[in-house]
């Protein structure tokens, strides 16, 4: 059994690709498991679960929650610029679904940016850029990291070359329905924070640690 690990990032930042390769052996790692949750028993209870990471574009902002509910969670930060965000979610077609926001797409994106780089402050946290997720050095740290054990070349093999992509549409949908639900839970997560804060018993940030 090891320690809880979780990939944060922006949307479009090869999350869904990273937890399939972070999926191995006894170790599953789950993809935007936060827009299932419902409460916070469900957020601690998830955390404490064995041999489970977590590949989310979502987390960075409840990050400091995370980290108390989960000491010693392994941390990888993946960094690709905003505008390139942007463009890219811009170039996915969800008409018939709903219709692009784009002040509220740039205003979310940059927020989360700046919770990435905070999470990038903590010591042990890895951090690396999205366009050196090709490169077999930098996946072998992210495995090795996240997963405590070596690098299983052949894994990354049959994987690299793999367009793995969350079908955005069908997320799309399902947010719009649970929608209700899903900002409950931010609200309980915030509120947790907030008391959490008032009674100091979050965890202080600590130093980083860079991979070219």
């Amino acid at each position: 059994m090891i320690t809880p690990f979780i990939i944060y990032s922006l949307p479009r930042s090869r999350s869904c690709w990273m937890s399939k390769f972070l999926t191995y052996g006894n170790t599953e790692c789950l993809h935007e498991p936060e827009v299932f949750l419902r409460n916070i028993n469900e957020l601690k209870l998830l955390l404490r679960s064995p041999d489970v990471g977590f590949a989310s574009t979502g987390s960075s902002y409840g990050y400091p929650l995370i980290r108390h509910f989960a000491p010693g969670i392994r941390e990888v930060v993946v960094l690709r610029p905003v505008e390139e965000v942007v463009k890219s979610i811009l170039a996915i077609d969800v008409s018939g679904i709903a219709v692009y926001d784009e002040e509220l797409l740039w205003r979310n994106m940059r927020y989360g940016e700046r919770c990435l780089h905070k999470i990038a402050q903590s010591p042990d946290t890895l951090v690396v850029n999205h366009h050196d997720l090709d490169k077999e050095s930098v996946c072998a740290n992210i495995f090795e990291h996240c997963l405590g054990q070596d690098f299983d070349k052949q894994w990354w093999n049959s994987l690299k070359n793999q367009n793995i992509q969350v079908d955005f549409r069908a997320f799309l949908r399902y947010y719009i329905q649970h929608r209700p639900e899903i900002d409950n839970f931010k609200k309980l997560c915030k509120d947790e924070l907030r008391m959490l804060a008032k009674t100091k018993k979050i965890r202080a940030a600590r130093k980083v640690r860079h991979v070219a």
